[in-house]
């Protein structure tokens, strides 16, 4: 104890004594002893100098403290790796140690399988308190029984976790996390880590931690499958399965989440918690309280500067684009936050605004509210993502979207110069348009997004009161139509509604699901794109 100890080269059957010691038929076939017990903690410093040990087994099913140490305290351990390794135990059952107390654990991998028949069963550490974790790596199989199971610890307290990754899968009862079970207490922090598990559970089951108490998580992700096994409580989400007085921000998850009942993109349930700077991809499906954010949401939590791409919502009752169930009745804890309309077909949510897919993809959508973005025009146009995602940036703020706009060519698309002497002469005041399978020259129309509320019909527009009109791209045969300019058509909406016009969207054809933006099309100075009003039959 209290002494400094390193190991000089890589340990695996090839080592004389090492199979006696810690291969599967060691110590009549119950494996390696780990180093310290819960009365006689690991106290010293253990260097691994970047050596290995490798095809360590324990298989004591009885058995506390089970691990290459079986507990510690007031140690350091750096600079180890332990591969293909095979750990069966009952509680506090981990790849490295069993349960680490104030323990600060540096630069370690653990690949191969870990087994917990009772509670507190992860891929590095089965419990941990008061512990410090750095740039560490778990890949395996991590099973667990009861409660607390994690990709890389069961449950931590006052445990602080940085640069650390997990992946493979990661399954367990209660309060299952892709990187911990559990983890609480107020100075406890996740920090630029990640999971790529497939997570299962029964209830409070997270891509990154199952339960999250008094904490935060920031700059961490989540990618793998979460879902939800013979649940009685639920709460399930893609990076949090619960979340209670802590903050979750600059974080995201876009692994599928199955649950039931409080199920979310992100987090499945909330309870005093906030949630910025953060966003969902994955699908979701769930059954009461189903969001692509969150599921169930408090009014004493809040959602701000976040979105969810959600292409896949399903659920029985209470489904939201962004929220599926919210304490707050006015929704006021939701702000400048919007899911997707288009790929989710979700037109309501117990918080945020509702946005096409196009709009997503628009800077001025998110530095008109208040968002930390800049705009990044040598990347793709996309939908924003975390500047810290893009390794060796130089960005300066929280958001970066991409504002390029490929051209079919694979190149850059260069916007139309209206005074060019080369435009086509012929356009006088009227351009035509694309009817049904007619192409006709015209300049650059861009790629328009098909809306939930204009999918193949022409759009009723009330232009005065008590008449029903459409406008449309050409005119119809058999009814009587006028010729407007686009000006002219916001102006007649907008005396007719009284609100402000944005956009003028028109589909090409009664079957068609391309439409005209504002016309859609790039004309010479003075010129404007024309459309006909009609009678809606």
């Amino acid at each position: 104890q209290n002494y400094y100890f390193s190991l000089q080269n890589n340990l695996d059957s090839s080592i004389s004594g090492y199979t006696n010691l810690a291969s599967n038929t060691a110590n009549s076939e119950a494996g390696w002893t780990p180093i310290g017990n819960f009365s006689t903690k690991f106290t010293g410093n253990f260097d691994g100098l970047g050596h290995s040990v490798s095809n360590l087994s324990i298989n004591q099913v009885s058995s506390d403290y089970m691990g290459l140490f079986g507990s510690s305290y007031n140690a350091k351990i750096q600079n180890l790796d332990l591969l293909n390794i095979d750990i069966i135990g009952k509680n506090n059952v981990g790849g490295l140690i069993g349960y680490a107390n104030n323990t600060e654990i540096k630069n370690a991998t653990v690949t191969g399988s870990i087994k917990g028949t009772n509670q507190y069963t992860g891929g590095l550490l089965g419990e941990a308190e008061g512990t410090n974790i750095y740039d560490t790596t778990v890949s395996g199989s991590i099973v667990g029984h009861d409660q607390y199971t994690g990709g890389l610890i069961g449950r931590a307290i006052n445990t602080h976790i940085e640069n650390t990754t997990t992946a493979g899968t990661v399954s367990g009862y209660q309060q299952v996390g892709g990187l911990v079970g559990e983890m609480m207490d107020s100075a406890a922090t996740v920090l630029n880590s990640s999971s790529s598990a497939r997570v299962s559970g029964s209830d409070n089951v997270g891509g990154l931690i199952g339960k999250l108490l008094y904490s935060k998580i920031e700059n961490s992700y989540a990618t793998g499958k979460v879902e939800s096994v013979n649940s009685s409580i639920g709460n399930i989400g893609g990076l949090v399965g619960y979340a209670t007085s802590s903050l979750i921000d600059q974080s995201y998850a876009s692994g599928n989440v199955n649950g039931t009942d409080s199920t979310g993109g992100l987090v499945g349930k909330t309870f005093r918690t906030d949630i910025k700077n953060s966003y969902a991809k994955g699908d979701v499906s769930g059954s009461f309280h189903v969001g692509g954010i969150v599921g169930d949401l408090s009014s004493d939590s809040t959602i701000s500067n976040s979105y969810a791409l959600t292409q896949n919502l399903s659920g029985s009752m209470m489904i939201g684009g962004l929220v599926g169930m919210n304490g707050d009745n006015t929704f006021s804890n939701v702000t400048n936050s919007y899911w997707d309309t288009d790929i989710s077909e979700e037109e309501s949510s117990k918080g945020g605004l509702g946005k096409t897919s196009a709009e997503l993809k628009e800077l001025v959508t998110f530095s008109d509210t208040g968002w930390d973005i800049q705009e990044d025009d040598t990347l793709d146009s996309s939908t924003p993502f975390l500047a810290w995602e893009k390794d060796g940036n130089s960005y300066t703020k929280v958001w970066v979207i991409g504002t390029k706009v490929a051209s079919k060519g694979g190149g850059t698309t260069t916007p139309t110069n209206p005074t060019n002497p080369t435009t086509q002469k012929e356009i006088d005041k009227v351009v035509t348009t694309i009817v049904n399978k007619e192409a006709v020259k015209v300049p650059n129309i861009p790629k328009v997004t098909k809306t939930p509320n204009n999918a193949g019909k022409n759009v009723n527009v009330a232009f005065n009161i008590g008449e029903n009109k459409q406008i449309v791209s050409k005119p119809i045969e058999g009814q009587a139509t006028k010729r407007v300019t686009l000006s002219e058509a916001k102006q007649m909406q907008q005396d007719a509604t009284g609100q402000t016009v944005g956009e003028v969207r028109v589909p090409l054809s009664r079957s068609s699901i391309i439409q005209l933006v504002d016309g859609g099309v790039s004309l010479p100075n003075g010129v404007e794109q024309e459309f006909y009003v009609a009678d809606n039959k």
